[in-house]
């Protein structure tokens, strides 16, 4: 028998990480409904605590690029988007349209995840 087709896990599993963007820019509408989805995710006490910077900005988002290690971003980007400092800065997330699309992906076995079962 064939598993059901489950669209959110089709989702996950065919995702790509995508590095390399065309020129072509993202419509403003479709980056808000995007940020709309995001805010619908879980928080703890529904306290809601994203904030979003979009930067549309092809120098400004150039700078951002050349930023490599997490950590150690988090200030270069607040100095970069004039941001306050009592926001903290949990991820950059690129969108735009892809110049590759038959990229293949693979993971680790899922063993090398679980640590424990109880």
């Amino acid at each position: 028998m064939m598993p059901e087709s489950n669209p959110v896990l089709d989702a996950i599993f065919n995702r790509r990480s995508v590095r390399d963007y065309l020129e072509k820019p993202v419509p403003g509408e479709l980056i808000k409904k995007i940020i709309e989805a995001g805010v619908w995710a879980p928080s703890g006490l529904n306290n809601q605590p994203w904030r979003f910077a979009v930067v549309q900005d092809k120098n400004t988002k150039s700078q951002i690029a050349q930023l490599t290690r997490y950590r150690a971003i988090a200030e270069k980007v607040r100095l970069i988007l004039d941001l306050p400092e009592n926001l903290e800065l949990m991820a950059v997330v690129a969108l735009g349209y892809p110049k590759h699309t038959k990229q293949k992906s693979s993971r680790k076995p899922l063993e090398e995840f679980i640590v424990k079962e109880l």
